[in-house]
């Protein structure tokens, strides 16, 4: 007998294998998962993740980070594609640039994305706002691998920005020039 719930937030469980495969089967219309802490995200084997591939409406993923969880938002964003719209990583380190690729290919509907302390580049910035034309909130704080080029590629592809958060070593002036930002209404940049 499947529920028509469209939101649940598992705060402090035990996520297991079990309940990988059991939430799409007994939840099919979900569209918003909330995960932000779990115990026991780092026990769960990689192919539990593929259950929570088959949610098909999903549109919001907030989770907490561990190692599994690059894993299980891979397997989220193969399953949501089209329909994912927001996505939140509360402690994002084993979020790689890889990933983001993988993220702007299946879900170029996403307008949010908040990755602190991710593992991304430049490269995956840019890849990320070339095909996610939609994203205007992009926040990406204490990721130091970034340099001053992903604010080029803010500038060159980042039209629909309204709300960016990035760490950069050093922000050349003429890219916080005016004109350059206009279309942001709230930026901020640690250096």
């Amino acid at each position: 007998h499947c529920v028509e719930m469209r939101e649940i937030t598992f705060d402090y469980i035990a996520m297991n294998t079990t309940l990988c495969q059991l939430l799409p089967v007994k939840l099919p219309h979900l569209q918003a998962l909330n995960i932000p802490t779990s115990r026991k995200m780092l026990s769960i084997l990689a192919p539990a993740y593929v259950g929570l591939g088959q949610f098909c409406q999903l549109q919001k993923i907030v989770t907490g980070g561990h190692d599994a969880n690059a894993q299980m938002l891979a397997a989220l964003c193969v399953s949501a594609q089209s329909s994912l719209i927001h996505m939140e990583v509360l402690t994002a380190i084993d979020v790689t640039s890889e990933l983001l690729h993988t993220l702007a290919m299946l879900c170029p509907n996403l307008q949010t994305l908040i990755l602190p302390n991710a593992n991304v580049d430049d490269e995956g910035v840019e890849h990320l706002l070339k095909e996610c034309h939609k994203l205007r909130m992009l926040h990406l704080c204490h990721c130091y691998n970034l340099t001053k080029k992903s604010l080029e590629h803010v500038k060159q592809f980042g039209h629909n920005l309204e709300d960016l958060s990035l760490f950069v070593p050093t922000v050349p002036d003429e890219l916080m020039g005016e004109s350059n930002v206009r279309y942001l209404s709230l930026i901020h940049i640690s250096q």
